[in-house]
């Protein structure tokens, strides 16, 4: 009975999805989170709406993903416009880690605005922690 609502909305011809991460509800498109290619979300939705998997879906037939809602407003941003800017809290390491956790490409050279070798950077230094951490632990 609960994955209905879900199923529906996923079948409709705009391809709404409504996710609820970590409390926090939004709204968007599958076109918009497939926007840099195919990532762990909608790997997610397309398991879920073949009836692969089943996912839990709260009181209002959103899909619940147990992960940061604030931190969620800067990826969601980034796959609408391909630029990377943290919601206010939120590191540029956190977003760019959460980007990481949803497998989302990131394609720096996309735009070229000015914070896109900070960008870079970004990524080599979260790189370098984690091969770090990697080695620090085997």
């Amino acid at each position: 009975q609960m994955s209905e609502p879900l199923t529906e909305v996923l079948l409709c011809d705009a391809r709404i999805v409504k996710l609820n991460v970590g409390g926090t509800r939004f709204m968007t498109t599958y076109s918009t989170l497939a926007a840099h290619g195919k990532n762990a979300l909608t790997a997610m939705l397309d398991n879920v709406n073949s009836g692969r998997v089943t996912s839990t879906v709260d009181e209002s037939g959103y899909l619940f993903i147990d992960r940061c809602g604030t931190t969620f407003y800067g990826v969601l941003d980034y796959l609408r416009s391909g630029i990377i800017i943290p919601p206010n809290g939120i590191t540029r390491q956190q977003l760019m880690i959460e980007l990481d956790y949803f497998s989302i490409n990131i394609v720096e050279e996309f735009h070229d605005t000015p914070g896109g070798e900070r960008v870079r950077k970004d990524r080599e230094s979260i790189r370098e922690s984690l091969s770090e951490s990697i080695k620090k632990n085997e």
